[in-house]
């Protein structure tokens, strides 16, 4: 049997190791059936997989740099207010978000969202991944 050690690239090792796991985290995350999305805190989409383009009749790379909301509206105002008062918390939680959006077939659609902040470090401003 082979096996292989770690999950990541070995420190010290060449530059070129962190482009091939991250290609390989990138090649996984399009094949989850559920719709996600990463974005910076302030909405600007920073990647979404093949399910959430998907959705909206798109592929990923027509989605990257626009603003999540232009896809789906907040049912709920106090969603922006939780999420605010985590970051300035430091908080790394998961939030529901209600949210209607009008998928590629034109029929408006309700649902809820999770919303994770995640990040590297508390100091910092964490990203919005979204499913």
């Amino acid at each position: 049997m082979r096996t292989t050690e770690g999950c990541g690239p070995a420190p010290g090792s060449r530059p070129d190791a962190a482009v091939i796991w991250r290609n390989r985290a990138l090649r996984l995350l399009d094949h989850v059936p559920l719709p996600i999305a990463v974005c910076e805190f302030g909405g600007r989409i920073l990647i979404v997989n093949r399910a959430m383009a998907a959705e909206f009749g798109r592929l990923p790379g027509q989605m990257r740099n626009r603003r999540i909301l232009e896809f789906f509206t907040l049912r709920d105002s106090g969603t922006l207010e939780a999420l605010t008062e985590a970051v300035r918390l430091h908080r790394r939680s998961q939030y529901p978000a209600r949210v209607s959006w009008t998928p590629v077939d034109g029929r408006g659609r309700n649902g809820e969202m999770t919303v994770a902040l995640v990040g590297d470090t508390p100091e910092q401003t964490p990203s919005l991944l979204l499913s």
